[in-house]
């Protein structure tokens, strides 16, 4: 059995779009910062007016005090925090996974194992072209991220460096606990999904990370 698992270039633009998305959310890290104390702010400050002013306000023992400033910031925190909150919460949106796809990646499921190789660029700028093995043996677990569509498989895992070209190999090791993730975006995932679930023996647990529960 051999099978090659091609990119859908409209999935890859979804991903791409989420990536943007991410970049401009981290760009905006300055307005969220004064977001967030005009919204402390605006919590403090009336319940400092109330406290130095309960004469004034009529306010005679510590049970009317609390309950005027337990009211007060119920109703700032609707009005303030509420807008605040959706905003951040938009604004981030999807884009808190790993925001790139795999340059000139293969992925192909053979008898016995998988092959997923991919280029990358490292820290001094220098491109190189890094290939995983994975037994299906050597499998223990496989998560599918339903929301942020990548597949988590933790796994034994021979990682093999090439040059740039992916001809001269550079170093190879074995990882023993490795979590090697796969960006959704290829042609036939659930053909891909239910290809390693059958020759792994293991199934895939559905994870939704926006409710914090597993689906299967």
């Amino acid at each position: 059995m051999i099978k090659e698992y091609k990119r859908d270039p409209k999935k890859v633009e979804e991903f791409e779009a989420r990536r943007r998305k991410r970049e401009k959310f981290k760009e905006k890290k300055h307005i969220r910062r004064v977001l967030y104390i005009i919204g402390i702010l605006a919590q403090v400050l009336p319940a400092l007016y109330l406290y130095y002013n309960r004469d004034i306000l009529n306010i005679r023992n510590g049970e009317s005090f609390f309950n005027s400033i337990f009211l007060t910031e119920i109703l700032i925190f609707l009005v303030v925090w509420t807008p605040i909150l959706l905003y951040c919460k938009l604004s981030y949106g999807l884009g808190g996974f790993p925001p790139y796809y795999r340059k000139r990646e293969t992925l192909v499921l053979y008898e016995d194992g998988l092959q997923n190789g991919f280029s990358f660029v490292d820290n001094s700028g220098k491109e190189w072209y890094k290939v995983y093995e994975i037994k299906y043996t050597d499998i223990r677990r496989i998560r599918h991220d339903v929301v942020f569509k990548n597949l988590n498989v933790n796994c034994k895992v021979s990682e093999f460096i090439y040059d740039g070209e992916g001809t001269a190999l550079h170093s190879q090791k074995t990882l023993e606990k490795e979590c090697v993730d796969f960006y959704l975006y290829y042609y036939d995932n659930e053909d891909f999904i239910e290809t390693l679930e059958k020759c792994s023996g293991i199934l895939a647990v559905r994870y939704n990370r926006n409710t914090s529960k597993n689906i299967r």
